[in-house]
């Protein structure tokens, strides 16, 4: 029998402690497991923890120590997480990014985050990611052209494990060095069926490398807009074949 455990989605749960102006959030991975006969079934597996800065909001960490296994000196736990992330990188052949481009919700939040799209959102659901100003301003830009149409994003960042996983990806992407995004063309005002109409008028809200149509189509994936912020501007051709 077979079965297959995908991680969805990380759930930050507030349960911790305000010590030294250090607080700390429970950080929990939604495993989805699909079994043989079909069925499927849902769990939580902790994975750590992570300091976030204390006060500011309504959320009340309450008082006192760490709590237990919390990461000692502050950030145990999220330097384990970032280097289990950088392995990945050898063991896929890809250049391994340094240690400090990757960032947390709370490094993300604190910094200059996206005008239009969260930290969950841009880091595939993973607690840390690579996140760059190419994209986070570029994804900002195109919003700000689309007139304050917000697209949807399948796909920003990934680990190289993830990406591997996507059927047709390239084994290096730029996903997995946070400077690219998968837009959906779906259009929802007309049955959520494919739109070349979105396609098309994503292209002309970005000045960056966009996937060209006829190279999707060639290797049967699925439509979708995919922008790359770090290359330059091409001609991706025109999208067929929906309205």
């Amino acid at each position: 029998m077979r079965l297959r455990c995908f991680v969805y989605a990380i759930l930050l749960v507030a349960v911790a402690a305000n010590a030294q102006a250090a607080c700390y959030v429970a950080l929990y991975q939604l495993i989805t497991t699909e079994w043989w006969d079909g069925a499927t079934t849902r769990h939580y597996e902790f994975a750590g923890w992570a300091e976030v800065p204390c006060g500011g909001g309504s959320t009340n960490y309450g008082s006192g120590s760490p709590p237990a296994g919390g990461p000692a000196g502050g950030s145990g736990i999220i330097t384990t997480l970032i280097n289990n992330v950088r392995d990945q990188y050898d063991d896929y052949g890809c250049e391994t990014p340094d240690f400090d481009v990757f960032v947390t919700g709370a490094m993300y939040n604190g910094a200059e985050p996206s005008d239009n799209f969260p930290f969950q959102t841009l880091s595939g659901g993973n607690a840390v990611a690579i996140i760059s100003d190419d994209m986070r301003f570029g994804l900002d830009e195109m919003v700000n052209r689309l007139d304050g149409l917000v697209p949807t994003i399948t796909r920003a960042y990934q680990t190289p494990s993830q990406n591997a996983g996507q059927s047709g990806s390239a084994s290096c992407s730029g996903h997995i060095y946070g400077r690219a995004a998968d837009l959906s063309i779906r259009d929802p005002l007309n049955g959520n069926q494919f739109s070349c109409t979105t396609w098309n008028m994503f292209v002309q809200a970005t000045d960056h490398w966009v996937e060209p149509w006829q190279m999707m189509i060639d290797r049967n994936s699925t439509p979708h807009f995919h922008v790359d912020f770090t290359r330059p501007k091409n001609d991706p051709g025109t999208c067929y074949g929906y309205p």
